[in-house]
């Protein structure tokens, strides 16, 4: 146990030993560490475990279990009040000040459930030191660990545990440890010096280096130009006189005894390529290479002058600075210099004025050329007339166009159709309502173009220049509006039969209603009803169909009776005493009085002499209340 107390900061720091094993997993009479936990005045703690297969750790963060989040998450880190836990490649280094012991009550650790300090507790294990041992052992763990070269760790684990193996792989494992102790306490060399240098071809250019370690050092220069390049040693002095434009670089550092090297400087080179002698470098502003470090200060050149390095003879000509009809003549770089400028015009040929040593264009519109429009050209001007006008011949006046012209320059003519009959000099044809087109001779749809010219219950006709509202069929025009006709007050505008229809009047046409006894078979025709054949009638016995109606009629021995549709059986009138005067006949529903031969029958039921001049025969027939009288005289 280590407990440490400064003024208010208290940290004590707790380890858990257990009996060790060899290859084969028997206990041996030596100690491990299986466990550390340790807490500070805030109360932060932290305890790190061996688990029982002894394989892997347990890890609690202020009681707080990380073990899964630290073997699975590569990137752990845990940080909370005075505690902060990390991972460095599975990997825990811990340091203790004086050793101790704990006991249960000062315990920090956090037991599995069932289990305290007094199971960890190994009372009875009394450790041993190395000159406790005889000294033949002693010789014998030197001699098997190496001989004088021999560890005390590898020593110390050959007694306890008479394992060579275990004995040479912990002798192995302090000597990494004596190394990485080594090189852990070997200081890294620092190296300062200049950052950047401004270089110009042919000139020389200098710079500074200095270093230092705790074990002394060396200059390595990691990379340089190929030509005219020197660096001194001792010094740390670089001197470069650059004789071209090669992209190059410059890389120093510091390496010790040990090889471990200083952070290079990997200088910043901007180089003057010189400007071939035309211009002069401008090293804040600078052109990028393929190599980061390494740049061209840009070239300001001379007037004259242009192109990267200056090295070309600016032709100011170029982009025909001279208006169009003056000649441009280049200058030389020198005369440019005396001149301030890189070109000479020729004169200014007509139409342009000189000003400053250029020939700008006259504007002839400025001074009112034209009578109506002018365009000024270069060099030039144009004149134009409004429509309806022409250009005379002076090129410069408008006069109006003769019919039948007219237009742009008077250069259109006037065809008009029939639905013009004016001819206007700016617009040609004047069309007259309900026509269109150029010549006026393309009549205007109006139904089509003005939906709403008609009302909406109208037919609208289009006409030639104008158009004609009318109504549908059954309806007539009476002041711009449809109204309806009765058909039926008028049979010629009707097809209605009176003998078996009648005619009915509808909104915008008519219907014809059949009469009794017949049906509909359009709304304007009807035909006969057979009500013998549909069973329509009301005959008890005989039905006989006629146009419109029917007739009743009884089976022999039968007689119709007043309703003309019932059948009663026939009565014997001749049974009944006088009824005649001489002979009777019975008919159906009826009788007959006959006479004898030299008699003729009179009153229908008496007989005469036939003696008589005047012979008057009169012959009764009842037949289904028709009486059919005939007269001979």
């Amino acid at each position: 146990m280590v407990r440490v107390n400064i003024e208010n900061v208290t940290f004590e720091l707790q380890a858990r030993t257990d009996l060790a094993t060899n290859g084969n997993g028997t206990q041996i009479n030596a100690t491990i560490f299986s466990a550390f936990a340790a807490r500070d005045h805030t109360g932060s703690s932290i305890q790190v475990e061996l688990t029982e297969s002894k394989s892997s750790m347990i890890i609690y963060g202020n009681g707080v279990d990380q073990t899964f989040k630290f073997y699975h998450d590569t990137s752990f880190f845990v940080l909370s009040d005075n505690l902060t836990l990390s991972r460095e490649n599975k990997t825990i280094v811990a340091s203790f000040l004086k050793s101790g012991s704990v006991n249960s009550s000062t315990s920090l650790f956090k037991y599995p459930i069932g289990k305290s300090h007094s199971d960890f507790a190994h009372p009875s294990f009394v450790p041993f030191y190395v000159d406790e041992f005889p000294e033949e052992d002693q010789q014998e763990a030197k001699t098997t660990c190496g001989g004088n070269t021999a560890s005390q760790a590898c020593i110390f684990d050959y007694l306890a545990t008479r394992d060579s193996a275990l004995a040479s792989e912990s002798g192995a494992t302090d000597s990494l440890a004596g190394e990485l102790k080594v090189v852990i306490a070997n200081r890294v060399p620092e190296i300062t010096g200049d950052q950047s240098v401004h270089a110009r071809i042919g000139q020389a250019s200098h710079l500074y280096f200095n270093a230092s370690d705790d074990k002394g050092y060396r200059f390595l220069v990691l990379s340089s130009p190929s030509s005219g390049f020197t660096f001194n040693n001792i010094t740390g002095h670089v001197q470069w006189i650059p004789d071209g434009t090669e992209i190059t670089s410059i890389s120093i550092t510091a390496v010790d005894e040990s090889s471990l090297q200083a952070s290079p400087i990997d200088v910043w080179i901007v180089l003057c390529s010189g400007c071939s002698g035309n211009g002069e470098c401008d090293f804040n502003q600078t052109i990028a290479t393929s190599n980061p470090t390494f740049s061209f200060a840009r070239c300001i050149c001379k007037i004259g002058w242009s192109g990267m390095n200056c090295s070309e003879d600016t032709d100011s000509c170029i982009g025909n600075p001279c208006i169009s009809g003056s000649n441009c003549t280049d200058l030389t770089p020198g005369e440019e210099a005396n001149l301030g400028r890189g070109h000479n015009c020729s004169s200014c040929p007509a139409g342009y004025i000189e000003k400053g040593n250029k020939c700008e264009d006259i504007d002839e519109c400025k001074l009112n050329t034209c009578d109506h429009k002018c365009s000024d050209t270069e060099g030039s001007f144009i004149c134009s007339c409004h429509p309806g006008y022409k250009l005379a011949g002076d090129k410069t006046s408008c006069e109006a166009c003769d019919i039948p012209y007219y237009g742009e320059n008077c250069t259109s003519i006037c065809q008009c159709g029939h639905g013009s009959d004016t001819c206007d000099p700016v617009h040609g044809c004047l069309c007259n309502t309900g026509w269109t087109g150029d010549d006026c001779d393309e009549d205007e749809d109006e139904c089509s173009l003005i939906p709403s010219v008609c009302q909406a219950d109208q037919i609208c006709s289009n006409l030639a220049g104008s158009f004609q509202c009318s109504c549908t069929d059954g309806f007539i025009m009476i002041n711009g509006s449809c109204a309806d006709v009765d058909e039926c007050k008028d049979e010629s505008q009707h097809n209605c039969s009176n003998l078996v229809s009648t005619c009915q009047n509808n909104i915008g046409g008519f219907s014809c209603t059949c009469n009794s006894g017949y049906q509909q078979i359009s709304p304007y025709a009807c035909t006969d009803v057979d009500e013998c054949s549909t069973g329509f009638h009301q005959c008890s016995q005989i039905c006989e169909n006629v146009e419109g109606t029917y007739n009743c009629d009884c089976e022999f021995g039968y007689s119709l009776e007043e309703d003309r549709q019932t059948c009663t059986q026939d009565v014997d009138e001749c049974s009944s005493p006088n009824i005649c005067e001489q002979f009777c006949e019975n008919t159906d529903g009826s009788y007959r009085c006959q006479c004898q031969d030299g008699f003729l029958l009179y009153e229908n039921t008496k007989c005469k002499g036939n003696s008589d001049i005047v012979i008057e025969i009169t012959i009764c027939f009842y037949i289904k209340n028709m009486e059919i009288e005939l007269k001979e005289g």
